[in-house]
């Protein structure tokens, strides 16, 4: 028997089948650098991703390109933030195949969705992250087009920001790249269905 004052965490946990915990969940941050982090390793790849909508944190999930289609494969966002400054600067591991597929409202709104993610099929911007890089991963904008379906539409400002990095992350100045990305159509996780039992 589930305690009632411990149900919503295991709410929570069960419904993580996403990459990240969804509705009800609060998004933290993951993978997030500051100004004082050093360059990446071999093992390590920095990413740069621009993001002009503040209310929102972003998740980057890690998955494979399998039969055409991009599949996560870790349960857990590996690049989790609000932007700052129309940024999300991460550090993830090299060799990462990774995807913008989810946002969250940083500020909870009662009468409406939250968390937001895209729908079967829908086409997503697949990066393979190279070791001891920092790589640019492009623009993106968001539109809410159903009640907890997003729509992301990308863009290349590679000078912007290169400007930014180069002036707020010393370490990393002058080591910015573009990199190269497939879009494909995301397939959706498996979901669950759970049931009150009655004793």
């Amino acid at each position: 028997m589930i305690n009632p004052k411990h149900f919503s965490h295991f709410f929570c946990s069960l419904i993580a089948t996403s990459s990240v915990l969804v509705s009800g969940c609060a998004l933290r941050p993951v993978g997030i650098i500051d100004d004082r982090s050093t360059a990446p390793s071999d093992a390590e790849a920095v990413v740069v991703h621009g993001m002009k909508q503040p209310g929102f944190r972003y998740v980057f999930v890690k998955g494979k390109i399998e039969n055409g289609m991009f599949q996560q494969t870790k349960h857990v966002g590996v690049l989790i933030d609000k932007p700052t400054n129309g940024y999300l600067v991460g550090k993830i591991e090299a060799g990462d195949v990774i995807a913008l597929i989810l946002a969250g409202r940083t500020e909870r709104e009662d009468n409406g969705p939250n968390h937001f993610s895209l729908g079967c099929g829908t086409p997503v911007r697949v990066f393979t992250v190279p070791g001891g890089k920092v790589s640019y991963l492009g623009d993106a904008a968001m539109s809410i087009i159903r009640d907890r379906e997003v729509r992301f539409t990308y863009s290349d400002d590679f000078q912007n920001a290169k400007s930014y990095i180069d002036a707020s992350f010393p370490a990393l100045k002058n080591r910015l790249e573009p990199i190269a990305s497939q879009v494909v159509p995301y397939k959706c996780p498996p979901t669950y269905q759970y049931y009150t039992i009655y004793k």
